[in-house]
């Protein structure tokens, strides 16, 4: 059931936007929508697992935004 109303949401929101900006074509229409399964068997579960690690880590009291190091340019 949650796959179906979330197959029915996405369908929605991809035919409003087309709807509202004409932007994609009939196959690129097509071609989202056949994607679209993808997002409850890959998206969703990489998002969670995300969003558990984070938590995780503030309840642990770690608060770092471990900000990488730029390159130095070549001159």
């Amino acid at each position: 059931m949650i796959a179906l109303l979330n197959a029915t949401m996405t369908a929605a929101a991809v035919f409003g936007d087309d709807y509202q900006s004409r932007a994609y074509s009939k196959r690129s229409l097509v071609w989202l929508l056949a994607l679209a399964p993808l997002d409850v068997i890959l998206y969703r579960p990489i998002m969670s697992w995300a969003r558990i690690k984070g938590t995780w880590r503030w309840a642990r009291g770690d608060k770092g935004w471990y900000k990488f190091e730029r390159n130095a340019r070549a001159a």
